[in-house]
């Protein structure tokens, strides 16, 4: 949740994101006046003029996998540092954490 790469893919742990989520981050994001888009694997959310939030049914490899990008110009954002900066978007993920949680390594942790 920390790298700011913007080729950094946080996988949710849920293999099957309900639309219902998605629903939930749409009327959310209306509600401060930002705009989530359709996109062709997925939506997207534009922050800022240099951030961007991209909620993808693959990662960058082409593997079938939910997840998201958190992309800016300087690679200087993490979805953590998002999560700080947006309460919406922190009390959305927060509120769904059973199918947006980011997958990690057990090994690691």
């Amino acid at each position: 949740m920390l790298d700011t790469n913007n080729n950094e893919f946080y996988e949710f742990a849920t293999s099957n994101l309900g639309s219902e989520v998605v629903d939930k981050l749409f009327v959310a994001a209306a509600q401060e006046n930002y705009m989530l888009k359709h996109d062709k694997d997925g939506a997207v959310l534009e922050l800022a003029p240099d951030l961007t939030l991209k909620i993808a049914s693959h990662n960058a490899n082409g593997g079938a996998a939910w997840g998201l990008y958190v992309t800016d110009k300087d690679q200087s954002v993490s979805w953590f540092k998002v999560l700080l900066e947006y309460p919406f978007l922190r009390k959305w993920y927060l509120e769904n954490i059973g199918d947006l949680q980011i997958r990690s390594d057990s090994l690691v942790f």
